[in-house]
C-alpha cells in the first residue's frame, strides 16, 4: 500500500478508476487497509460514479458514512475559511448526506469536495474536476462561485505547491481570462465593484507570485527553456492584464479603494520584474501585448496609457533599457502606428528622444524607416536638453570620456 510520488495508494487509484471489484477486496485485508484509509476509498469511489450513476454513488458515501459513524472517525473540516464555505459545505452527518440525495447539483458539490479531501488539490484528478466545475459554474453565469473555487484553489498551491509549479500559474491565468471574458465588460455593469476584491486579491497573489520567482537564486537566461513556462517571464504579463482590468475600475472607486490600488502597483513597481529579455512592466505598457482573449478577440489590447500613466505615477523609471538597449520609446517607435498620448506621457515623464539602443537606433531613426519624421509627431525641441546635445556631439566627434567623466555621466553618455 506504499503511496506514490502524489500520495496515492493503490486502493486510491482504483477507487478513481471506479474499479469496484478491487476496492471490495481489498478493504477486506485489515492487515493491509486502515478503517480511515478504507472509508475514503469508499467516499472516493462514490465520486467517481457521481457524475452518471448517482445511485451507486450514494451507496458508497452511506455505506462510508455508516463506518465513519461506527468506528467515531469524523470528518475534520476548515472552518476558517467562510467566504468558501458559504458556496461550498461536504456533508459531515447521516441527515446532511440523506438531504443531498436527488439535488443534482449538490451531489456534483459533494463529490467534488470529497476529491479535494480525500486526494488533495494538488492531484491532477483533483485539479481537472476543480477546473470543469468552475467552467460549469461560468457557463451557467454563476461567477462568484467559480471566482471563490479557483481563488481558493490558487491559494492552497501558492502555499504547498513550488514556485515553479506550472499548476499555480495556471490557475492565475485561469482567473484572469475569466474576468477578461465573463465579468470586465464595456460599458462596465453596475455590479462591478462586487468583483473588485477579487480582482485586487489575484493581483496582489500575482504580486507575490514575482516576489517570491525574481529572489531564486538559479533564475537567468541560460537555464533549460523547458522551464520557462514556471518563470516570471509567464507571470508578468498576467500582472499587467489584471492592472489592465483595474485602470478600467478606477473611475469609479472610492478615495480608499483607489489608494490600495496604487499602493499595491508601487509595490509590484519596486519589485522591478523582468523576463528572460530583461523586458521591464514599462516595455509591456508599450507594447503590443494580447494575453486574455475572448472568443473573437481581445477585449482590452496593449498598449494602454492608463496602464502607463499607473506605473509612472507608483514611480516607475521612464527610461529602463532591455539586453538589447530598448527603452520603452524604441517599443513605441517599432509600433505600425504611435499613439501620441503615450509618446507625451513618456517625455513629460523624463524619457529621452535620443537614446539609442545596441544596434545605434533611436526612436527618431526608428520612425524614420517608416517614413515618418519627428516632427509629425512631436516639438523636439521642447525635449532636448543641452546635456542631450552634449552627450550627442561628444559621441558623434568621438571624444575621449571613459574614466573622464564621472560613472553616471558616463553611462548617459553611453546612451547616446
Amino acid at each position: 500500500m506504499r503511496p506514490d510520488n502524489c500520495g496515492e495508494t493503490p486502493i486510491l487509484t482504483a477507487s478513481c478508476l471506479g474499479h469496484e471489484h478491487i476496492v471490495q477486496h481489498l478493504i477486506t485485508r485489515e492487515d493491509l487497509i486502515s478503517k480511515e484509509d478504507e472509508i475514503n476509498a469508499l467516499e472516493l469511489l462514490g465520486s467517481t460514479f457521481a457524475e452518471k450513476k448517482q445511485e451507486t454513488a450514494m451507496k458508497y458515501w452511506k455505506l462510508a458514512m455508516h463506518k465513519r459513524c461506527m468506528h467515531i472517525i469524523p470528518i475534520e473540516q476548515d472552518d476558517s475559511q467562510t467566504h468558501f464555505n458559504q458556496f461550498f459545505k461536504e456533508a459531515i452527518t447521516p441527515p446532511q448526506l440523506e438531504i443531498i440525495q436527488g439535488n443534482r447539483a449538490a451531489i456534483d458539490k459533494h463529490s467534488l469536495l470529497v476529491k479535494m479531501r480525500v486526494l488533495g488539490l494538488a492531484h491532477c484528478t483533483t485539479i481537472e474536476a476543480i477546473r470543469n466545475k468552475g467552467e460549469e459554474f461560468a457557463a451557467k453565469g454563476q461567477l462568484k462561485q467559480c471566482i471563490v473555487l479557483w481563488m481558493y484553489t490558487l491559494k492552497v498551491h501558492q502555499r504547498i505547491l513550488d514556485v515553479l509549479n506550472p499548476k499555480r500559474f495556471s490557475f492565475l491565468m485561469s482567473l484572469t481570462n475569466l474576468f477578461f471574458n465573463r465579468v470586465i465588460k464595456l460599458p462596465l455593469p453596475s455590479n462591478i465593484l462586487l468583483y473588485f476584491e477579487d480582482v485586487m486579491n489575484l493581483f496582489e497573489n500575482c504580486t507575490q507570485e514575482i516576489n517570491v520567482g525574481i529572489s531564486r537564486p538559479h533564475r537567468n537566461p541560460g537555464v533549460n527553456k523547458t522551464l520557462d513556462f514556471y518563470y516570471v517571464d509567464r507571470i508578468i504579463p498576467v500582472a499587467m492584464h489584471l492592472m489592465l482590468l483595474l485602470t478600467k475600475l478606477k473611475p469609479i472607486l472610492s478615495p480608499v479603494k483607489l489608494q490600495r490600488v496604487n499602493d499595491a502597483v508601487r509595490k509590484l513597481v519596486e519589485l522591478n520584474p523582468l523576463d528572460a529579455k530583461g523586458v521591464s512592466l514599462m516595455h509591456f505598457a508599450c507594447a503590443t501585448v494580447v494575453f486574455c482573449r475572448a472568443e473573437e478577440a481581445a477585449i482590452f489590447p496593449f498598449p494602454s496609457l492608463e496602464v502607463l500613466n499607473l506605473l509612472l505615477e507608483a514611480g516607475a523609471n521612464p527610461s529602463p533599457r532591455d539586453c538589447s538597449g530598448n527603452t520603452p520609446l524604441h517599443v513605441l517607435g517599432k509600433l505600425r502606428k504611435v499613439p501620441g498620448d503615450m509618446l507625451e506621457a513618456l517625455l513629460a515623464a523624463g524619457a529621452h528622444l535620443d537614446m539609442k539602443n545596441d544596434r545605434g537606433h533611436s526612436f527618431e531613426s526608428l520612425r524614420a524607416s517608416q517614413g515618418q519624421e519627428l516632427c509629425q509627431l512631436v516639438n523636439p525641441v521642447r525635449h532636448t536638453s543641452l546635456q542631450c546635445l552634449a552627450a550627442t556631439t561628444i559621441r558623434r566627434r568621438s571624444v575621449p570620456y571613459k574614466g573622464v567623466l564621472d560613472k553616471q555621466l558616463e553611462r548617459f553618455v553611453d546612451f547616446h
